[in-house]
């Protein structure tokens, strides 16, 4: 899980350029995304659904709490 986690933050951060930018669109600090990528911390619900929000819901929020939300539940 902790893997799903890290590829979307990876693939987030892509999209937003840096973690910087990925943690102001998100409304979380840089030390938040740090922490999702290092597998020490997993998003809860509504900052799962703020991350698919800072990449324009180009990855839905199954993929940054998959221990939340499953793909039938992204609302």
């Amino acid at each position: 899980m902790k893997k799903i986690i890290k590829k979307s933050v990876e693939a987030a951060i892509v999209i937003c350029g840096t973690q910087a930018a990925l943690a102001s669109k998100a409304k979380i600090t840089q030390g938040a995304v740090g922490k999702y990528l290092r597998g020490d911390a997993m998003p809860a619900g509504v900052t799962a659904k703020n991350l698919s929000k800072a990449v324009g819901g180009a990855l839905p929020p199954s993929k940054f709490a998959p221990h939340i939300f499953d793909d039938k539940n992204d609302d």
